[in-house]
């Protein structure tokens, strides 16, 4: 049976994906566009803004 590769492939491909959501960087542009829009991504909060301030100040 082929396939195999496909197969593992993908899973590969969407670990890569799901690592490269869950660590994207915030920074205060794309905090500035989700005020604007009114979205809030799950889990953050105003810890995650005041980091991403400091970081981009330094």
């Amino acid at each position: 049976m082929g396939g195999w590769d496909i197969l593992v492939v993908a899973l590969i491909g969407l670990a890569f994906y799901v690592w490269g959501v869950r660590s994207a960087w915030r920074n205060p542009t794309l905090l500035e566009a989700e005020r604007e829009l009114g979205t809030t991504p799950a889990g953050a909060d105003s810890e995650d803004d005041e980091r991403a301030k400091a970081d981009a100040r330094v």
